[in-house]
């Protein structure tokens, strides 16, 4: 695989409980050491995160395949907690009319890097600089965050600086 050079875009992996819920994350992962939590079969959150589950900090993980089941779960108050990157939770939380319904609780967990990702079958070498480039070029004109603010509810917004 050919990674770009430059991230695409940040993620910040936190937690979504339905508003009112007893559940707050405090930073500690102690404070949701007895609730269900929701996540997606083979997927990472971030380190610490992981590392929780492996230690047995977090031991009611319920396990579905896709980010919509676990806030269709939520929703439905079938799992106290779902972890999910901040955007994708809130596309699904918009996608099923639940905005309203679902709050983040507490800081983000962890902020992790996406990059856009080129195959190795056949030369991206350019393209790749080429993407990189632009993608430069739209962060310093604030193409960027004009794009992010336009396809996001309010809550994942870029404030301006």
């Amino acid at each position: 695989m050919l990674f770009t050079q430059n991230a695409l875009m940040t993620q910040d992996y936190v937690f979504f409980v339905n508003k009112g819920s007893r559940w707050r994350f405090t930073g500690s992962f102690d404070s949701l050491d007895n609730a269900t939590i929701g996540v997606v079969i083979a997927t990472s959150y971030g380190s610490r995160f992981d590392t929780a589950v492996k230690a047995g900090t977090l031991r009611k993980l319920e396990t579905v395949a896709s980010h919509e089941s676990n806030f269709r779960k939520l929703l439905a108050h079938r799992v106290d907690v779902v972890i999910c990157s901040r955007l994708v939770g809130l596309y699904y939380l918009r996608m099923l009319n639940g905005l309203n319904d679902v709050e983040v609780s507490g800081p983000t967990v962890e902020t992790t890097l996406s990059y856009l990702v080129f195959t190795r079958k056949r030369d991206y070498t350019e393209l790749s600089k080429q993407f990189d480039q632009a993608l430069e070029s739209m962060e310093r004109d604030g193409t960027l965050k004009r794009l992010n603010n336009a396809y996001q509810p309010p809550q994942a917004r870029i404030p301006s600086k």
